[in-house]
């Protein structure tokens, strides 16, 4: 009679876990995420020194800062006047597409802190970010950073 009770408990317990389901509710893992993700975002970086540039920009010139490849979001810009210009000098940030993009007349004549413009723009084929001179910038001695942060998307990796 004893076996019998042992043979019974074993089969309850076999028919238990046979019958038993597994939920998995994890997130994340490697399923479903293509192969290229987790591209980085970079920033570029560039400061105009108008003291130790030897360059005489005048009104209309193009200061071309970063280049911007094909399929590339621009995610922000932003631009800081460290030291003012010493003339009447105003600027555009913008592409070639459009100058003033991220900028409209940036005033170098006063100091100021880093503005963000954080609007994205899908950049669909190769172009810059550039600065245009509004005003003559010659014999200035102003400093301007304009930094870009950027994500290339082009999913042909």
């Amino acid at each position: 009679m004893r076996k019998k009770l042992i043979m019974v408990a074993l089969l309850a317990g076999l028919a238990g876990s046979v019958l038993a389901t597994t939920w998995d509710n994890t997130v994340g893992g490697t399923v479903g995420y293509p192969a290229f993700l987790g591209r980085p975002v970079y920033t570029m970086a560039k400061t105009v020194n108008f003291a130790t540039d030897t360059n005489n920009y005048a009104s209309g010139d193009v200061i071309k800062l970063f280049n911007v490849p094909a399929t590339t979001v621009v995610l922000s810009v932003t631009y800081k006047v460290s030291t003012a210009c010493t003339n009447a000098a105003f600027f555009d940030i913008g592409t070639a597409v459009n100058s003033n993009t991220f900028c409209n007349a940036l005033d170098g004549n006063t100091a100021l802190a880093e503005t963000l413009y954080a609007t994205p723009l899908l950049v669909k084929a190769v172009d810059d970010i550039r600065m245009v001179v509004k005003t003559n910038a010659a014999g200035n001695t102003g400093v301007i950073t304009v930094k870009a942060n950027m994500l290339n998307v082009n999913f042909n990796p």
